[in-house]
């Protein structure tokens, strides 16, 4: 009996997968014995037949594997003639895109494949190799050296060919490279056995496009309420008001992340009662915050600092990868922030006019599997809130008041007339040229 298969070699490849998928071959015992070849390592499976995961350099093989332009990719196939024939050729036909490594000797090696899965001795002396532009063909020096006659015969083998990755593969391409062995059965010559298999490596689609968009709200409303008006700017009635912050992220294709973090650098003037994630699948929205690790350094200290600092209050998923589909979105919530507590030394920081106006903006820290990892920033929203007004000078500034002359003095031209005739007049109008004079001069300063 013959059996062939090809198996990606995970040891010579530049990339790694987290769980790696393991393949097998089949050890044929000698058919008149009826032996079971079954060691510590391999499982016993009857009527001769064992398998055992294959192993090279301690690593396990497997059938697909992703890969990235310009890297070097390592096939390992493991062969077996078997006791029917003797072993006449191995050919391994590369796909567009794959090319041999003209480092490599002969970009071939051979090695023994010991019964317990494992790589032998090298014996690439033993095999005569030419290769034909995209085609490598090994023929044995000796057939015998591979012709399975018992259970302590040594008759497999492990054939690595290394090749390299060009750097014009496309993304989101499938490469299947192709082995064929022959084994001729010297008493019928005419009639030889061929055994074929695969093994495929990909490149991964175009890389993700992960948005980040943030909105502001002031309604005193459930996050799932509709009727929450989510803007991009908003003025509270006044500062001790609380608002809510809420970042959203979408994905322009599903895609599997091998870390995922939301996060939202907050002002540290601040304070935030709680952050929830939720996810949203067409109109059903579940909370989902224990599936994340939230963390927050925001503390009350920033909040009276004098400081403009800043704080990050984040979520990462627990579990990867996460995948996220492409009709799905991500929401990272901020519920109940205000400043009100903030001292009149921090506020300063954020004054402008007779406003305060404090600016947000989100982001999050990714890595899609297979990819470098990478941070992307959102939209800035804006909270803006009046200034409290203490004198009748900020009155006038914020313009809650007109100016007016002080109030022992006439307040129009006729009581002016009646005070002093044209004399009271003049001193009135120079008295309201004055202050309108100072007047400006303040908002000026507080515009600057």
């Amino acid at each position: 009996m013959n059996k062939l298969n090809k198996v990606m070699s995970l040891a010579t490849v530049s990339f790694a997968l987290a769980t790696p998928l393991t393949s097998v071959f089949t050890a044929f015992a000698d058919d008149a014995k009826q032996e079971t070849a079954a060691t510590d390592n391999g499982q016993s499976k009857g009527d001769g037949v064992w398998q055992n995961v294959v192993k090279v350099n301690g690593n396990a093989l497997k059938k697909d594997d992703v890969i990235l332009p310009g890297d070097t990719v390592t096939f390992d196939i493991v062969f077996s003639p078997g006791n029917k024939g003797l072993l006449t050729s191995l050919t391994d036909t590369l796909p567009v895109g794959l090319r041999f490594d003209p480092n490599n000797y002969n970009s071939s090696e051979f090695f023994k494949a010991n019964n317990d899965g494992t790589q032998g001795k090298e014996v690439t002396d033993q095999f005569d190799i030419s290769i034909n532009q995209s085609k490598i063909t090994a023929i044995p020096k000796n057939p015998l050296d591979w012709f399975y006659v018992g259970s302590t015969t040594n008759a497999r083998g492990i054939w690595r060919v290394t090749t390299v990755a060009e750097q014009t593969i496309k993304a989101d391409t499938i490469l299947t490279n192709s082995v064929s062995q022959i084994v001729t059965n010297p008493k019928d010559p005419d009639h030889p056995i061929t055994t074929e298999d695969t093994a495929k490596v990909h490149t991964l689609k175009a890389p993700v496009g992960l948005t980040a968009e943030k909105f502001v709200s002031k309604d005193n409303l459930d996050f799932s309420d509709k009727n929450k008006k989510w803007e991009k700017f908003t003025t509270l009635d006044d500062k001790s008001k609380s608002y809510d912050y809420k970042v959203v992220y979408k994905v322009d294709r599903t895609a599997k992340f091998a870390n995922f973090t939301m996060k939202d650098a907050v002002e540290g003037l601040q304070a935030i009662k709680a952050v929830d994630v939720y996810d949203t699948k067409g109109d059903k929205t579940d909370k989902v915050t224990d599936k994340f690790d939230v963390k927050s350094d925001l503390t009350p200290a920033m909040q009276t600092d004098g400081n403009d600092d800043q704080a990050t209050v984040s979520a990462t998923a627990k579990t990867v990868p996460l995948t996220i589909q492409k009709d799905e979105s991500y929401t990272l919530f901020l519920d109940d922030v205000t400043f009100n507590a903030a001292s009149d030394e921090e506020l300063d920081n954020y004054l402008k006019g007779a406003f305060y106006v404090i600016p947000n903006t989100a982001g999050a820290d990714y890595q899609e599997q297979g990819r470098d990892k990478k941070e992307i920033k959102s939209d800035t929203v804006k909270v803006k809130a009046r200034k409290p007004a203490e004198t009748l000078l900020d009155k006038v500034v914020q313009g809650i008041v007109p100016p007016t002359a002080p109030s022992f003095l006439p307040q129009t031209g006729e009581q002016a007339l009646r005070f002093g005739g044209v004399i009271g007049a003049l001193i009135i109008a120079g008295v309201a040229f004055i202050k309108r004079k100072a007047i400006k001069n303040v908002i000026e300063k507080r515009k600057a």
